[in-house]
């Protein structure tokens, strides 16, 4: 019998006299700890031997969340590729993605730093109003909308400082681009009337 949400809510935090494991679908299973902790797990057989991965923990990943990463992995296995080794990559590539403040700071320091008077004061302004809001999200994974929002907030307080930031932003993503830190550049179309500023 499939995996349901009011069977997963019934056994979360609660003890158990030993490890349950219960089958979901397409290779997801989920594994209670004797202490009560709910581990969504995907099961495969990869050269002949089963073996398994922990997607995550209930609540913190949906029954809906964990079948799709059950399917992914599937996919993946489908595609020959073993989904311990796909899982480690990923992780790793996450954990090596340049963030927000990673890609301005490089920037400043590479091409700024030294060739505008204002560098410091440039770069003050990413300190107090970007990096502490954003600056530790995967920049590629930084989308239109979460900058629009944070640039607004700034031009509302402070317009010259988000015509600033918007200014100086766009240049530190054309020149991440050209060296192929960075892949997108969200405001690329985004003007300071735009703004209202």
């Amino acid at each position: 019998m499939a995996v349901s949400d009011s069977w997963l809510r019934a056994v979360n935090g609660k003890p158990q006299a030993k490890m349950v494991t219960k089958s979901d679908r397409e290779g997801l299973s989920v594994r209670v700890t004797p202490k009560g902790k709910v581990i969504f797990q995907y099961r495969y057989r990869w050269q002949g031997k089963g073996d398994r991965i922990d997607i995550g923990t209930y609540p913190a990943i949906s029954l809906k969340d964990a079948r799709d990463s059950a399917l992914f992995y599937r996919g993946e296995l489908e595609q020959h590729r073993n989904p311990k080794v796909v899982k480690r990559t990923r992780k790793q590539q996450s954990i090596d993605a340049q963030t927000v403040e990673s890609v301005i700071r490089d920037w400043w320091e590479k091409s700024l730093k030294n060739a505008q008077i204002k560098a410091g004061e440039i770069l003050r302004s990413f300190e107090i109003y970007v990096f502490p809001k954003i600056g530790n999200l995967p920049h590629d994974e930084t989308h239109l909308h979460v900058w629009l929002s944070l640039i607004e907030e700034v031009v509302k307080a402070k317009p010259a400082i988000g015509a600033r930031i918007l200014l100086y932003t766009k240049t530190a993503h054309r020149w991440g681009i050209r060296r192929g830190v960075i892949s997108l550049n969200p405001l690329i179309d985004v003007t300071a009337q735009d703004l209202g500023v």
